[in-house]
């Protein structure tokens, strides 16, 4: 048996169905492709949310193999948390930010993941919320859910046809001039994970919820849904359960910003023992809230930027159970090659049917240099 063969194969058990094997398959992609990055900006009131009160923008920062070839990529799909987006002492929360007022555009703090995944063959798109963070009154939580519905649905238009309003409207990153490159059948919408991180994970675990799969874009499959340290709307931890997706959770000990061992764990307690697909918990020894993204890390440079960790010293933090105890504090990248690691092995997995790394996921093996974390696994 050929690897291209074997590698259909798996993808096809994978996906619980053969039909999709076929002689021109594309086989799991190797960290090679070289990478390129776009970003883009409908407008910052390019957008009003159901029910929300603003308009919002419809902005992101693609990663993408610059190569891509004839085929259509798996697409993967990130947003950032609540975070302060208009920088000035003193001022009222509004949205757009007023003149001259510097903005933090948390999207971008997944820079990081969206290149590893690139490497890989994947397209990747951070979107930004800016605008609900900036004016929202406990009535986020259905924006960001439709917020990260309506972005599908323009990558999904785009991809299909060529017609989106993102036509025209990607600008190269590097030189700041329209982006050569031409996305129309080279995304693989049906083939979709989504990943958050804070109020970002709660929303695209409701998304996947099975309350509000039915509000997904026509065309859009969600594969696999993954949250760093999601959030969730109450104390009681209450969720809509996930059943019928594979779910990841990334979760640090050393959560400042939330209670780790009541909220984040939510989505995998909700989802255990009624989930149809494999669901995953991963628990970080050391690991903090903010340093998911690069642009709330204090190495960032940006205002207000911190370290949110229970600190008793400059390399120990205590951890948020009930039963709390000092460990080693993780540093930045220490933090963000956990996330890496684990998220890349999840979404080969659940998009491309690659299985190479399920030692890693089940925890057989811990990936030399990785940090140790505490895995829970349910599920096939």
């Amino acid at each position: 048996m050929s690897h291209l063969t074997r590698w259909c194969v798996v993808a096809a058990l994978a996906a619980g169905t053969m039909s999709a094997c076929s002689a021109d398959a594309d086989p799991p992609a190797q960290q090679s492709a070289e990478v390129a990055t776009a970003t883009y900006n409908l407008g910052n009131t390019a957008f009003k949310p159901p029910g929300f009160r603003n308009a919002i923008e419809l902005a992101g920062v693609v990663h993408y193999p610059k190569d891509l070839g004839t085929k259509a990529h798996p697409m993967v799909m990130m947003l950032h948390g609540a975070w302060t987006a208009c920088v000035k002492e003193g001022q009222r929360a509004q949205w757009p930010c007023p003149p001259g007022v510097a903005q933090i555009d948390s999207f971008r703090g997944y820079d990081y993941l969206g290149e590893h995944l690139a490497k890989r063959g994947y397209i990747v798109v951070s979107i930004s919320a800016n605008g609900i963070n900036e004016t929202e009154n406990g009535d986020g939580y259905d924006a960001r859910r439709a917020l990260l519905n309506k972005q599908l649905q323009l990558w999904q238009q785009l991809s299909a046809t060529g017609h989106s309003p993102l036509v025209g409207k990607l600008v190269d990153a590097t030189t700041g001039k329209p982006a050569a490159v031409d996305f129309a059948h080279h995304v693989d919408m049906t083939d979709v994970a989504t990943i958050g991180h804070s109020r970002g994970g709660q929303a695209v675990m409701e998304q996947a919820s099975d309350r509000h799969r039915k509000e997904w874009p026509h065309g859009v499959q969600i594969k696999a849904v993954l949250g760093l340290a999601p959030t969730t709307n109450g104390a009681d931890g209450r969720v809509d359960p996930i059943t019928s997706l594979p779910l990841l959770t990334i979760i640090g000990s050393c959560d400042g910003a939330i209670s780790p061992y009541v909220t984040s764990e939510a989505y995998f307690n909700a989802a255990r023992g009624r989930s149809k697909a494999r669901i995953e918990k991963v628990t970080v020894p050391g690991a903090n809230h903010n340093f998911f993204n690069t642009s709330w890390s204090p190495s960032g440079g940006r205002p207000r930027a911190t370290d949110d960790s229970p600190a008793t010293g400059p390399h120990q933090c205590t951890t948020s159970e009930s039963d709390a105890k000092d460990v080693r504090k993780l540093s930045e990248t220490e933090q963000r090659q956990v996330a890496t690691t684990y998220i890349t092995a999840y979404v080969d997995r659940f998009l491309r049917g690659d299985m190479s790394a399920d030692d890693v996921l089940t925890g057989k093996r811990r990936p030399d240099g990785v940090p140790s974390v505490d895995l829970t696994v349910d599920g096939r």
